[in-house]
């Protein structure tokens, strides 16, 4: 079962796996791309999911993710289970596309969403997606 706090680090490798055994393609390495530090800012703050919240800084050209349970499931009076995940180091492959550069998150892939006046609004990281606060 992957739906699980650490679930997300074994479904790229399954996927993976997959297309290259059935299908004979492979997922390419995305092409990282630094970003200066005042372009950085503006991806920076908190994000809260229904079920977890990340904050976001920046750090050296790249991003800095840290996440952490909220509780809340299956029933809402659920406490967090388990301690906030390790911070983990995101890089840019695209515009407001990210790419988890270590582990526990190495692969995992990330976009941030934008409003009509191009605020960001929203993180959507693995199968989540967090309203920016």
């Amino acid at each position: 079962m992957t739906n699980s706090e650490k679930g997300g680090q074994l479904n790229p490798e399954v996927t993976n796996l997959a297309l290259e055994h059935y299908l004979g393609v492979s997922t390419p390495e995305p092409t990282l791309k630094m970003m200066p530090r005042k372009k950085l800012a503006e991806y920076a703050g908190s994000y809260k999911a229904t079920l977890t919240e990340a904050e976001v800084e920046p750090d050296e050209g790249n991003l800095v993710i840290k996440r952490r349970s909220l509780g809340g499931f299956p029933t809402r009076d659920i406490q967090p289970t388990s301690e906030p995940l390790p911070p983990v180091r995101y890089g840019f492959y695209g515009k407001d596309h990210i790419v988890g550069m270590e582990a526990p998150n190495k692969g995992d892939l990330g976009q941030f969403l934008r409003n009509p006046d191009g605020s960001i609004a929203w993180l959507r990281l693995g199968l989540r997606i967090h309203r920016h606060l």
